[in-house]
């Protein structure tokens, strides 16, 4: 890392760096990294005396040129907060269009209900018509007579 500061900065022109603050930088860098042992000198170290030098910004590399430059933890839990919205916005869309399904399937099982109230009132006025009726043909009564003449006769 510190050798591409380097690279970064050096003029092939000149055979320097481009300017007196980027040489005093890389010295600076350097020097840190010559204070440690080599057993400690790992990119983890690198990284850390980059940014002790060079200092740190959220959301901005310094001084890593062409590097992308990785999202802000800011933008990043925005973005993740407008996700969260728009889903509880759609959210909020299907429960309401579920509760308007609810109120129009509750409507029609009400009409369904008076439909067979309606239907079974219907049957038992035929049904008692239909008693009468019976109950009125002679031939009915004497069948049923006998019908029942016999199974009295039988159960003595």
């Amino acid at each position: 890392m510190i050798d591409f500061y380097k690279e970064t900065r050096w003029s092939k022109k000149k055979n320097a760096f481009v300017t007196a603050d980027t040489e005093e930088t890389y010295r600076k860098m350097q020097g840190r990294m010559d204070g440690l042992e080599p057993e400690q000198r790992t990119d983890e170290a690198t990284a850390t005396v980059f940014r002790e030098v060079l200092g740190h910004r959220p959301g901005y590399a310094r001084g890593l040129g062409e590097m992308v430059i990785p999202e802000s933890s800011r933008q990043r839990d925005q973005l993740k907060m407008q996700q969260y919205m728009s889903e509880i916005e759609r959210q909020k869309q299907d429960a309401e269009q579920h509760r308007r399904d609810a109120e129009q399937y509750k409507s029609q099982l009400e009409e369904m209900r008076a439909e067979v109230r309606d239907l079974r009132e219907q049957q038992m006025q035929t049904n008692m018509m239909l008693q009468t009726l019976m109950r009125g043909l002679p031939v009915f009564t004497e069948s049923f007579q006998q019908t029942q003449g016999l199974a009295n006769s039988s159960n003595t």
